[in-house]
């Protein structure tokens, strides 16, 4: 991710976590780039590691604090 940029993903449940770009500009299947991973078999949405959401004020931005 760039320097004062991001993306908007709600609450995540419309976003695949690993074969959309919600936090990179590839999806991070490509990033960890393992033919050994089943990812046929694997299905997660960015909802699942969403554990908090803090908006400012005006609507401008929130930040959303996720599991590592």
């Amino acid at each position: 991710m760039k320097q004062h940029s991001g993306w908007i993903v709600g609450d995540g449940e419309d976003i695949d976590l690993w074969r959309d770009n919600w936090c990179a500009s590839v999806p991070i299947k490509e990033l960890v780039n393992n033919i050994n991973i089943p990812w046929k078999q694997i299905k997660a949405n960015v909802s699942y590691i969403i554990t908090k959401v803090e908006c400012s004020p005006r609507p401008s931005y929130c930040v959303i604090q996720i599991e590592h």
